[in-house]
């Protein structure tokens, strides 16, 4: 099963299809639901969904139905554990003013686990999280000035170590293979100014 992102269509909403492009299923009709995320036993969409100028977590079927809100201590760029029990992501602590890594039960509730990002590992793109294979550590995406490199963080807990040491470019994504191999997508950010003349020509 494929997850179609919202910008695709007039409005951010979620979809499906099966891997050949057939059985084409909304699932949500939200004005603003993105970045989905399926459980591992493939039943649940996870989504954000921009609700009353926040962002919000919620859940679907994956063969449809009423969203439901998820109630886990998260904000954004949520991740399923491979064992289908956690959900981890990004959650900005506004008594405290951190960044924060919480580890929250697939029911929802409070924080297992709670981790200081290091400045740097913001919530907008190009911050991402992902799980090891093995579901022993989480690892993101830390941008410091132009130059985006992979940390890893222990459940078990202790200080996030650096993973690769790029000095260039950003990294837009990235994933762990089956095989437990990184791979990632990297470009510098290009910006072009463009002069366009208001005369009509002749």
């Amino acid at each position: 099963m494929f997850l179609l992102p919202a910008e695709m269509f007039l409005y951010n909403n979620i979809w499906r299809m099966g891997i050949d492009g057939s059985d084409l299923k909304r699932l949500t009709n939200g004005t603003a639901d993105t970045r989905p995320c399926c459980s591992p036993d493939g039943k649940w969409v996870f989504y954000e969904s921009f609700i009353s100028g926040k962002y919000e977590i919620w859940k679907v079927g994956s063969d449809g139905g009423e969203p439901v809100p998820w109630t886990g201590k998260l904000s954004k760029k949520l991740v399923i554990s491979p064992d289908g029990k956690h959900i981890a992501g990004y959650y900005w602590d506004s008594s405290t003013s951190q960044n924060t890594l919480n580890v929250v039960s697939f029911e929802g509730g409070e924080p297992e686990k709670t981790f200081i990002l290091p400045p740097g590992a913001y919530y907008y793109y190009p911050f991402k999280v992902r799980w090891t294979t093995d579901g022993k550590a989480l690892t993101y995406s830390l941008t410091q000035g132009s130059v985006s490199n992979i940390w890893l963080q222990p459940l078990a807990g202790g200080p996030a170590r650096q993973l690769t040491n790029f000095t260039t470019e950003y990294i837009r994504d990235f994933d762990w293979t089956p095989d437990n191999r990184l791979i990632l997508a990297r470009s510098p950010i290009n910006q072009d100014i463009v002069l366009i003349s208001s005369r009509e020509p002749r």
